[in-house]
């Protein structure tokens, strides 16, 4: 079965907080700092919408997407009922979006 595996890393270093993003197969690699205020979770949502946003801007004909992360709180966060920081509805709002097109495991 044919697929795509995407990889998130999240690092805080020097007060300044860093983010990944890498897909071999789709050729794609990103790193960008956010603000200095920010905490790694906001960091680790930032990376996997980072990925999903990716996803929705490649003419893709593979449908089955994985998204490797470390962080077990932001893939728990993801699954709560009620969403109240920013970045975790903009993540799922992408989430929802993409998997009417795309089999989205993380």
């Amino acid at each position: 079965m044919a697929e795509i595996s995407t990889y998130t890393d999240v690092v805080k270093q020097n007060n300044r907080v860093k983010v990944g993003d890498f897909s071999a197969k789709i050729n794609t690699r990103s790193a960008f700092c956010l603000p200095d205020d920010c905490i790694v979770f906001q960091a680790e949502i930032t990376a996997i919408k980072e990925n999903f946003l990716v996803l929705a801007r490649s003419p893709l004909t593979i449908r089955n997407i994985f998204i490797y992360t470390d962080s077990q709180g932001a893939l728990r966060y993801l699954n709560f009922q009620r969403v109240t920081p920013k970045v975790v509805k903009e993540c799922l709002d992408f989430l929802v979006y993409l998997a009417t097109y795309f089999v989205i495991n993380l």
